[in-house]
């Protein structure tokens, strides 16, 4: 079981990420926080295979928890759930050490395929909604790619090698 722990301020949101994860079978949610601060603290205490964390909380939001778990916990995996924040959310968020992104609309099975992706130690995913895929003729990383710059681009690719 990859033990996870949810931070995201949407109690209801939690709730059904909770739902999703269990249903699956290869999760378990051992923490919830509604913010940063609270997210920091349990990651310390509960020491989770992966951490699911939104970027926008009160208080400590999400690229400073990230910063704060990563002087702790360098190998646990961080996964950003989001919604296609800006480029400029996207940068730091895996400067801070941020493993990848899981769209907060994948489909059940797209989310919980990222979280494993992420759990194994992927370092960069991206789950989108089936919507997404048929609105690009099957091609969703077209939407993805349309959406970079130049440097985010470069940014992409060397982390694609590991750089």
């Amino acid at each position: 079981m990859i033990k996870v722990l949810l931070v995201d301020d949407n109690a209801l949101f939690r709730d059904g990420i909770v739902q999703i994860l269990h249903a699956d079978g290869r999760f378990q949610v051992v923490g919830q926080a509604s913010d940063g601060t609270e997210g920091v603290a349990a990651a310390g205490r509960l020491r989770p295979d992966l951490i699911l964390m939104d970027l926008r909380m009160p208080g400590m939001g999400g690229v400073e928890a990230i910063r704060a778990i990563r002087a702790d916990a360098p190998q646990v995996p961080i996964g950003v759930l989001t919604m296609f924040e800006s480029a400029d959310s996207v940068q730091s968020a895996l400067q801070a050490g941020a493993s990848g992104y899981v769209a907060k609309d994948a489909t059940p099975d797209d989310f919980c395929q990222a979280a494993s992706s992420l759990a194994q130690g992927t370092r960069h995913v991206i789950a989108i909604p089936n919507a997404v895929a048929t609105r690009t003729n099957g091609n969703p990383s077209s939407v993805l790619l349309a959406r970079l710059t130049d440097r985010e681009l470069e940014v992409l690719r060397a982390l694609s090698t590991g750089a």
